[in-house]
């Protein structure tokens, strides 16, 4: 039956025909009492059954009887009508791109100038196209890092880590700045930085970050804005892909970089 319903028969066809297949002829009584379906119904499933190809209706004198078509013709039918209908999509996909792409193609080189930026609030949009912009870094990954923090979860905070250690593994330089009051907040950053950098990670810890954000080689940022209340987002992340957002978003993390306590000088006053 499972396999009948992957065909694209209903539930209720597949065990009409299953049970026809028990027995040469059935009345429509003798199979809505056999396969417990409501009498109201069995009518109109046997009438699209006869219509898709499973089963053919007879007349013996006052009786309409009910038969089975054997598999192999039955499916083989299905089988037919899935590729007309297939040819007939084909049909109306060729005639949509003769009257839609002279339209596209009128408009394509337009440049809304919104193109290059993207809002994202839901953390796990947030955790996804993070993951993907490191996967295309190939030089640098410069962060700000501050309160609210989008990982969430012990899996999106491994996927994270093992895609900052490839990053790492490929040769890239990757630094981050952290806030002198959360570094001291939340401890399981300060541990996990800690084995960021024993990796290869670069931080400085600073008296206060401006804006949490993440500037990815010469070609993309994502800065965070807290959402509004009202909409329940905890969290809205912007990302712009344009060289000059990210040149002065560069100017400003080497400013503060310039000024921070390095991990290095951290560890040695701890020992």
């Amino acid at each position: 039956i499972r396999r009948l319903l992957d065909l694209g028969l209903s539930e209720r066809e597949a065990k009409v025909y299953m049970t026809l297949l028990t027995k040469k002829m059935f009345t429509a009584s003798e199979l809505q009492s056999s396969v417990d379906i409501p009498r109201t119904k069995i009518y109109e499933i046997l009438q699209r059954m006869i219509n898709r190809g499973l089963c053919v209706k007879r007349q013996i004198g006052k009786n309409k009887i009910y038969e089975a078509v054997d598999p192999e013709t039955a499916f083989q039918v299905i089988i037919d009508n899935y590729q007309e209908d297939l040819n007939r999509k084909k049909e109306i996909v060729k005639e949509l791109n003769e009257t839609l792409m002279p339209v596209f193609e009128q408009n394509k080189d337009s440049v809304n100038p919104l193109d290059y930026i993207e809002v994202l609030n839901e953390d796990n949009l947030i955790h996804k196209k993070y993951l993907t912009y490191v996967k295309n870094t190939k030089h640098e990954l410069f962060t700000f890092n501050k309160a609210p923090y989008a990982s969430g979860t012990k899996q999106k905070a491994k996927e994270q880590r093992d895609v900052l250690f490839d990053f790492l593994k490929r040769g890239g330089i990757s630094k981050g700045l952290y806030p002198k009051n959360e570094f001291a907040q939340y401890g399981w950053m300060f541990k996990k930085e800690m084995q960021h950098h024993k990796l290869g990670h670069q931080g400085r810890i600073v008296d206060e970050v401006p804006v949490k954000m993440i500037i990815f080689d010469d070609k993309a940022v994502m800065f965070a804005l807290n959402g509004p209340e009202s909409l329940g987002a905890k969290l809205t992340m912007i990302t712009i892909e344009h060289s000059d957002i990210v040149k002065a978003s560069k100017i400003l993390f080497n400013h503060l970089w310039e000024k921070g306590i390095s991990f290095d000088e951290i560890k040695d006053e701890t020992s």
